[in-house]
């Protein structure tokens, strides 16, 4: 009697960033004028509150801090981003494994920096922060069961998605995996 094979459904976080081009083709407004107009903008308004810190943007838009103009680029980028990624990891993850679920998906410049004002080049790292061309993805995908020891997963797991991701995005970072 043949064993059936079983699948591992496996939890993954990771951040894609889309290319430059391939957003420059689709948006008027360059991603990285934008992320720099947007550190520029959240920099003068956190010193001018004394803020200590760097806010999201999403705060940001509640206080209207940021001009009304530069956001809504911000959100069309990140749209974009978003749609992209949705459409790459769709076809090219179906491929390699058993099942993919896109459980969330969320631009990162949309996230709380993790930038501090005393930090070298602050203002680099926070314009980089806010450029709308990074999505960090939750999904779940079905690995067949010759999958790697718990210990191994991750890389196992990077490797797998670097090449059936790397050519599509300029960064595949995977941030975390886990058995579910």
């Amino acid at each position: 009697m043949m064993a059936q094979a079983q699948v591992l459904s496996v939890a993954v976080g990771v951040v894609l960033t889309v290319p430059m081009e391939v957003l420059e083709r689709h948006t008027a407004a360059s991603p990285d004028v934008v992320g720099e107009e947007l550190a520029w903008a959240v920099d003068a308004f956190s010193r001018r509150q004394h803020l200590g810190y760097y806010p999201p943007l999403d705060y940001c838009e509640d206080m209207e801090a940021v001009s009304e103009d530069l956001l809504d680029a911000a959100h069309n980028i990140a749209w974009l981003s978003r749609e992209l990624v949705r459409e790459e990891v769709g076809q090219r993850l179906s491929q390699a494994f058993t099942g993919v679920g896109l459980e969330v998906m969320q631009c990162t410049a949309f996230t709380m920096p993790r930038v501090r004002w005393n930090a070298p080049n602050a203002m680099v790292a926070l314009a980089r922060h806010f450029t709308p061309d990074s999505v960090r993805v939750g999904l779940t995908v079905g690995l067949k069961a010759e999958a790697p020891p718990p210990a191994e997963l991750r890389d196992h797991i990077r490797q797998l998605l670097w090449r059936w991701l790397g050519d599509s995005f300029a960064t595949v970072d995977v941030t975390s995996s886990r058995v579910v």
